[in-house]
């Protein structure tokens, strides 16, 4: 397995010199691929960036087509990965050979880019008017590519197609197209901070032992975000919070007429869990204070709720008795009085999970992300430790004995049987501990590490 990081042979980590650049090979000329190679570490950075962005871009076009295309997009997105952490200055295909997930296709479309600028497949798909209008569609939370194939199909072009009214639509469908043109703005970093600061001050008031982390882009550094993940959880595994507790913190604080009727319809369910009570808790006071304006997604008895499995399919030993894990998607509202810097008064996408304390580090480390670093530690703790890394439990299996799946996309593969309880594990750290890594901060996970890339 080639190491990427002596892609450019002997010299290769003398980016200063005027040599050891390996612009002979392929022969790849144009934009970039000139004589001005970069040199800096600052540079290199973003001369790699510019090529893994066409890539990432291809991958996104993939993405909003038929599950067909599932491995396209998973490859040229990891393929993007990889690129942005070359140590080196990309300049040349072949320094790209025998590199984890990078295969003919790939190698052809960075061809592309460095001898014209441009990925040929790129134009190619922009260039597509279906594809287009899918991806278009797909900005509508609750559209994902099959429904927005069937939308194609049944004449809808644009928006404005869907706003006539003339195609049903669910719940969560009508709510995020009222508010599109706020929820497709990317979020401000200090925007965030806003929600998690409000959220967490109601946290304290529930219950001061209460934790929480704003996951993916946020916890990652990034100065905008999509959308606003929010996980929670207890340290005591032995937490309940019962629907007493609900009842006698209540207060005269209105909540939406229909998490009124989530709670009414499932106040009959002996297995309510004290998460669910959790959850509602939260979410009426966070309604009351007007952070919360829509229901996308309300906790309830087996619509959200998801249990901890092991790799055998069996619920989870690490997991609490009676505990499972709930979820909850809505719309949110910073008044823009609460900050003097201009932020607040746009709509946005705000989910919030609650776990198990056995559960939360696997669940923080999953989405946190990014999607290929996650891939690709998973990967790296099958392949090394004989490990099923999930965002619920690290478990050692074995799949010599398992049979085989019949159909689908894993046709063939043999079914993972569990060899051992699952590894408990109280903090990211523990978990990149028991896989054999060092610790990786969330703002470094972008840039994948070279261990997973074959290389050290």
């Amino acid at each position: 397995m080639l190491d990427v990081s002596d892609a450019h042979g002997a010299g290769a980590e003398e980016d200063d010199d005027e040599d050891g650049d390996g612009d002979e090979g392929d022969g790849e000329g144009g934009a970039y691929a000139d004589p001005s190679k970069p040199r800096s570490a600052s540079e290199i950075a973003a001369w790699n960036a510019s090529i893994a962005a066409q890539l990432e871009e291809v991958s996104k076009k993939y993405h909003s087509m038929s599950r067909e295309q599932f491995f396209r997009e998973s490859a040229f997105r990891q393929a993007a990965a990889v690129v942005r952490s070359l140590p080196v200055a990309l300049t040349n295909a072949s320094q790209l050979t025998g590199v984890k997930g990078i295969g003919a296709s790939i190698l052809e479309e960075v061809r592309s880019i460095l001898a014209t600028g441009h990925s040929a497949r790129l134009e190619a798909l922009k260039a597509d008017p279906k594809l287009q209008v899918l991806q278009l569609l797909q900005t509508v939370h609750g559209i994902g590519p099959a429904n927005a194939e069937k939308l194609y199909a049944a004449g809808v072009r644009s928006i404005e197609d869907l706003k006539k009214g003339t195609i049903p639509l669910t719940v969560q469908q009508a709510l995020s197209l009222r508010y599109h043109s706020e929820l497709t703005q990317p979020i401000p970093r200090a925007e965030v901070a806003l929600f998690e600061a409000r959220i967490r001050r109601v946290l304290a008031a529930i219950d001061p032992r209460l934790r929480m982390e704003i996951c993916g882009s946020y916890r990652r550094g990034k100065p905008t975000c999509g959308d606003i993940d929010v996980l929670i959880s207890h340290p005591d595994p032995h937490y309940r919070y019962s629907d007493e507790h609900s009842r006698r913190d209540a207060s005269a604080a209105a909540t939406s007429s229909a998490l009124q009727r989530s709670r009414s319809s499932t106040s009959v369910h002996s297995g309510k869990s004290s998460l669910q009570y959790l959850l509602e808790e939260l979410l009426r006071r966070l309604h009351g204070e007007g952070l919360l304006t829509d229901d996308l997604v309300l906790p309830s008895s087996g619509k959200s709720r998801s249990k901890t499995h092991t790799v055998t399919g069996l619920p989870d030993p690490n997991n609490t008795p009676g505990e499972e894990s709930e979820t909850y998607s809505g719309i949110g509202l910073l008044p823009r009085e609460a900050s003097s810097r201009g932020l607040g008064g746009v709509h946005r996408r705000l989910d919030i999970k609650v776990y198990p304390s056995g559960v939360y580090p696997f669940a923080v480390l999953y989405f946190t992300g990014c999607k290929d670093f996650n891939r690709l530690m998973r990967l790296y703790a099958n392949r090394h430790h004989r490990l099923s890394l999930s965002d619920r439990a690290l478990t050692p299996y074995s799949d010599a004995s398992g049979a085989r799946v019949q159909s689908g996309a894993l046709k063939g593969h043999r079914v993972k049987v569990a060899t051992g309880r699952p590894i408990p594990c109280a903090s990211e750290e523990e978990i990149f501990r028991a896989v054999g890594l060092d610790y990786i901060p969330p703002n470094q996970r972008d840039i994948i590490p070279q261990i997973f890339l074959g290389g050290r």
